[in-house]
């Protein structure tokens, strides 16, 4: 069964906003943080990356995007992952938790 990816309208708010950033910064770079969330996300479905849980509760997980200072904070079932965040590693690091009670 393959499971299908959902970004929560907040996560996908804060990717958007860190690909402007990036692109601010070099034109196309943003586009590369995009595609490296996509093969993060690629890989976590595949099991070949290395994720953590990050709450006392086993569905919540946290894998690093790959080039970037960003996290991914997801939920895990067996039909679906919903992103709940894209976090950058040194700023707010708990700001999304009230989203897993939406």
């Amino acid at each position: 069964m393959n499971r299908s990816i959902q970004f929560d309208p907040a996560a996908r708010l804060e990717a958007i906003e860190a690909a402007v950033w990036y692109d601010d910064q070099r034109i196309g770079l943003g586009e590369e943080f995009l595609d490296a969330i996509e093969l993060t996300l690629d890989l976590a479905l595949r099991r070949r990356v290395p994720d953590s849980t990050v709450t006392d509760l086993d569905d919540v997980r946290r894998v690093r995007v790959r080039r970037f200072p960003y996290h991914l904070i997801f939920l895990i079932s067996s039909v679906v992952i919903v992103v709940v965040a894209v976090m950058h590693e040194r700023r707010r690091p708990t700001h999304w938790i009230d989203r897993l009670d939406e």
